[in-house]
């Protein structure tokens, strides 16, 4: 077993990468933090809610006052680890939207379509299983675009994947 010398935690930003130097070779080691597509820790009692300011002023200036306060309703929503947006989908109905996020039922379905025009939202369907039957069952879902923000430890490259080619996304990258 190997005896180190010292112990270090570092604090990396997302575009910053760790490494070890052997002084004695020059060789020069990248230390991976975690495996690509797995998260730290997948413990629910740990999560927060990481926002990205440069994204949420673009959506801003892209929006207006009730949009961008139903894109917040919406992050505030988002479940751990996976940003889904559950109940809600594309067959939620106007009067379920409008008591959710607080919007007249004759605004919130324009809403939701600009936000999922702006890559805010994801909507996919997926064909599922249906227990103890031998059918399977379209679902909908609804997922908020993690590079506004993320409501876990780490994004998973599953799902960042899914958004990588939105403006948030971009602006998050550069």
């Amino acid at each position: 077993m190997k005896s180190y010398d010292y112990e270090a935690t570092l604090k990396l930003t997302h575009k910053e990468t760790a490494g070890v130097l052997n002084k004695e070779t020059g060789e020069f080691k990248e230390i991976k933090s975690r495996p690509a597509g797995h998260m730290v820790k997948h413990d629910k009692n740990m999560t927060f809610k990481k926002i990205y300011p440069k994204s949420w002023a673009l959506l801003k200036k892209m929006t207006t006052k009730r949009q961008y306060m139903v894109a917040f309703e919406l992050a505030q929503m988002a479940h751990a680890f996976t940003n889904s947006l559950r109940p809600l989908n594309p067959n939620s109905s106007t009067r379920e939207l409008e008591e959710i996020l607080s919007v007249n039922k004759s605004l919130i379905k324009k809403d939701i379509d600009v936000l999922h025009e702006l890559g805010v939202i994801g909507m996919f369907s997926v064909g599922e299983l249906v227990e103890h039957k031998s059918l399977t069952e379209i679902k909908e879902y609804w997922i908020f675009n993690p590079y506004l923000s993320f409501n876990g430890n780490v994004i998973l490259s599953d799902l960042a994947r899914l958004f990588q080619n939105t403006l948030f996304a971009k602006i998050y990258n550069n």
